[in-house]
């Protein structure tokens, strides 16, 4: 299965945020890993998860407090945004 990753950014976020992203392919879905620079506090890094399948995304997390307590983020959407 191919994820195409195509160069977007959001309001809150573009690609100069990321301090590494990877993609790995295995039976049935892709992995797509993603580290993002805190825009809050220096030196920190948020974790960013998306398990894609051909039918969408079918599990997502992040390790910042916006995803902790709401279960959304602008990192996940981030991630979303730019997987096709």
């Amino acid at each position: 299965m191919a994820v195409t990753l195509k160069a977007k950014s959001t309001p809150k976020l573009s690609f100069a945020d990321l301090v590494n992203l990877r993609v790995s392919t295995h039976e049935g879905y892709t992995h797509i890993v993603a580290e993002f620079r805190s825009q809050s506090r220096a030196g920190l890094t948020h974790i960013t998860q998306l398990f894609v399948t051909p039918n969408g995304v079918v599990k997502a997390s992040c390790s910042c407090e916006g995803f902790t307590f709401r279960k959304k983020c602008k990192h996940v959407e981030f991630l979303k945004s730019i997987a096709q």
